[in-house]
């Protein structure tokens, strides 16, 4: 359970992101809705001790970085070098768990690995430097659409992360 509960918020910060970069303030609403819910249940959990303390402030501090994050975006209050480290964790963050969670669906028939998001999360820190030095060399031969390709098996918009 709980682990569904940190993939839904992780979503939602995900897409709190995507939407306060777009600056579309009826998303934001409904996204920041969903980030706050999902946190009162957290916090819940965490007062009956269901969540190791470690674990709930972790949590609680990508909750609050998240949404101090965004809205200081939203309204550009937000340096430019700072956004972009926060879609970088976020992106290396979503690409890692993704695979991870769909894989511990899976448990009682195959075994138990953190194989799948530790390959993943390599995979999207060497994707976030191949295109962060592209960007800053403005290399022609490397461009953005191979790396929407490379990793349109998840059904990702890299687009969203990527400031071009």
């Amino acid at each position: 359970m709980m682990q569904g509960m940190l993939t839904c918020l992780l979503g939602n910060l995900t897409l709190l992101s995507y939407f306060a970069k777009k600056k579309e303030k009826e998303a934001i609403l409904v996204q920041t809705l969903g980030v706050v819910s999902i946190y009162i249940v957290i916090v819940q959990l965490a007062v009956a001790g269901a969540m190791p303390l470690l674990q709930f402030t972790a949590t609680s501090a990508a909750v609050v970085a998240g949404l101090v994050l965004n809205f200081m975006n939203y309204y550009g209050w937000l340096l430019q070098w700072v956004w972009q480290i926060w879609e970088d964790f976020i992106t290396i963050v979503g690409i890692s768990v993704l695979p991870q969670v769909m894989w511990s669906t899976f448990v009682p028939y195959i075994p138990s690995s953190n194989l799948p998001g530790l390959i993943c999360c390599s995979l999207a820190i060497v994707v976030i430097i191949l295109v962060s030095i592209c960007q800053s060399c403005h290399f022609e031969v490397c461009s953005i659409q191979y790396v929407k390709r490379a990793f349109s098996f998840f059904n990702l918009n890299l687009q969203k992360f990527i400031m071009f």
